[in-house]
């Protein structure tokens, strides 16, 4: 524990106190460490502070998306610390997802001193722009002086916090190049100055610099502009993208309750819609059928938050060139993959939400709604029927499931791939508004069990995740997470035992190459893994028993595994079957 005003040992490590303590005073305080020498200093500062949380992480790509897990849930930066070389480097998957997703991190990276750069020395690599456009903005850290004011390594880390938070949140890196002696040895003599400033510093109880910032509220215009195409609107849509924040997902409800327009919900929106009066549960699945892509063309489209994760959706919204889409999102950056958004408001969404609904608007209800029930019933009972005889080993069965099953409130992650689709399209979950999370940002199956674990760490809720084999595969080190948690978790596996994501891909025909080159057999199971981690561990082999051991399971103080031995063949060929009597059978409307 870090001494209230003993004398500081060195230059190194009265840098890396000052470091440290800044970011406690602006309210950073979840450190994510992975050991090595050349970031001892900002390992003992961190060690020594008795404001800081510590995560200790045995290797840097499950400590980074850990740490973005944790970031995401609680929207507050944590400070990753690593050592020299190519430990950085392993940063890199999580500062890709976490920059394209808007989420904080700081990365305190230690680095050789410049003399050792391009010389070849051990474990000496350019550090400076390693991670390209990704991070909001970096600094390459000089070498720790008594002839440098130490006020800027205060005012600097201060700049990082507020660049990973405003405008737009995203990763920062700080390059800390440190000479030797690492440890904590009283190798020198600071001068009185510096002890003197160390002392006052420790005495204060605030940021160095104070910032104020953040989104700010729509304008009467914005309300006024977005109220005028909304009244003279005959046939709306509100769409519901990734919603992060609680408060964004409660202002949702209520605007789809408002409107009375029909009302598509995406995965990470946490939106039930099937509970909502307007809700579209099976859009992605109507648009299938080519009559309806056809005949229903919104005239206003109104989409609160991140994009969708449907791709039909997208190629659909794509022909809509007559359509005006209307986007409201609190992150600044362009997300507009089919170029047709004509009316973009930045602003907290909450708030746009509040205002919007204080005004009085006698709304044109579009003719669509009507069809909704039955469309929506018809829709159920050809996805039962498809599923009816062979749950288990359907991972449509499987999801639609344990997506009833889950606790009410239980935050949710699903992995890419076949997880984040399967509840997209076929789950009907209990409850009204939970929290939905997945990495979309670039939508990659590496580092799920480490971001599912810091997920649970940061909203300090019991958590399900839901990923594939080939995801489990990738991230089998980051068991150790979800072993030291605290935070009970269930992870369910979904073993096809070959990565059937591809059996959705237009290459599945292409059968020369298809199956050596695309899909990835294997007779691996889970159990040993989970055994040498120390995680209890099942593999229901029925329904009923995936129900039993799930709900007992949930009700644990620990953390679990539950594997699941589906079938990636006879999932695809249920989901061919749904969309081919979807097509068969739906009368499109006949109107605009």
């Amino acid at each position: 524990m870090q001494q209230p005003s003993g004398m500081v040992e060195n230059i190194n490590i009265f840098w890396a106190q000052l470091a440290i303590s800044v970011c406690v005073h602006n309210g950073v305080t979840c450190f994510v460490i992975s050991p090595g020498s050349r970031s001892t200093p900002l390992t003992v500062a961190a060690a020594r502070h008795p404001k800081v949380t510590l995560r200790r992480a045995y290797d840097e790509r499950g400590a980074a998306y850990w740490a973005l897990g944790w970031a995401r849930a609680t929207g507050k930066p944590a400070v990753l610390i690593a050592t020299s070389g190519t430990a950085v480097a392993n940063y890199l998957p999580a500062v890709v997802e976490a920059s394209q997703e808007g989420i904080p991190l700081l990365l305190f990276t230690a680095d050789r001193p410049p003399e050792l750069r391009d010389t070849a020395a051990n474990q000496t690599i350019q550090q400076p722009g390693i991670f390209g456009t990704y991070v909001r903005w970096q600094f390459d850290m000089p070498t720790p002086s008594v002839a440098i004011d130490p006020r800027m390594v205060l005012t600097t880390v201060e700049q990082a916090i507020f660049r990973s938070q405003t405008p737009y949140p995203g990763p920062v890196h700080i390059n800390w190049m440190f000479r030797e002696p690492l440890a904590p040895l009283a190798t020198e003599t600071l001068p009185e100055t510096l002890q003197q400033f160390w002392q006052w510093w420790q005495q204060q109880r605030k940021p160095f610099t104070e910032y104020r910032a953040g989104v700010h509220p729509p304008t009467k215009d914005d309300i006024r502009q977005v109220k005028h195409y909304l009244l003279n609107s005959r046939n709306g849509l509100l769409v519901l993208g990734g919603l992060h924040r609680a408060e964004d997902r409660q202002a949702a409800w209520r605007l789809a309750h408002y409107l009375r327009w029909p009302v598509y919900g995406d995965v990470r929106s946490g939106i039930p819609v099937h509970q909502i009066t307007a809700g579209w549960r099976y859009l992605d699945i109507t648009l299938a059928h080519p009559q309806w892509q056809r005949h229903y063309r919104p005239d206003v489209i109104l989409h609160l938050g991140t994009p969708v994760t449907s791709k039909r959706y997208l190629q659909w919204t794509a022909t809509l060139r007559e359509s005006l889409y209307i986007h409201v999102s609190p992150l600044p950056h362009r997300q507009d993959p089919n170029h047709q958004v004509r009316l973009r408001l930045y602003c907290d969404l909450a708030e746009f939400v509040n205002a919007l609904t204080f005004t009085e608007m006698p709304l044109h209800q579009p003719p669509v709604l009507s069809l909704l029930p039955r469309l929506q019933s018809f829709i159920d009972a050809i996805i039962e029927k498809n599923i009816a005889d062979n749950h288990l080993h359907n991972e449509i069965g499987v999801i639609r499931q344990l997506a009833v099953w889950i606790p009410e409130g239980w935050p949710v992650f699903l992995g890419n791939s076949l997880p984040i689709r399967l509840w997209d399209w076929f789950a009907i979950p209990a409850g009204e508004v939970r929290a939905i999370f997945a990495n979309r940002g670039a939508s990659g199956i590496d580092g799920l069990i480490a971001t599912a674990s810091g997920i649970a760490a940061g909203v300090q809720q019991p958590l399900t995740a839901i990923i594939g084999d080939i995801a489990t595969i990738h991230d089998l080190n980051s068991l150790i997470h979800l072993k030291e948690s605290s935070i009970p978790m269930v992870l369910i596996i979904l073993n096809n035992a070959e990565g059937g994501i591809f059996r959705w891909l237009p290459i599945a025909g292409v059968l020369d190459v298809f199956e050596q080159h695309f899909l990835t057999p294997h007779t691996f199971n889970f159990r040993k893994i989970a055994e040498m981690f120390g995680i209890p561990y099942g593999a229901p082999r029925t329904l009923k028993g995936f129900q039993k051991i799930y709900r007992q399971w949930v009700r644990q103080p620990d953390n679990r595994i539950i594997e699941i031995r589906t079938r990636s063949a006879e999932t695809y060929r249920s989901y061919e079957k749904i969309l081919e009597a979807v097509r068969h059978a739906l009368e499109p409307p006949h109107h605009k």
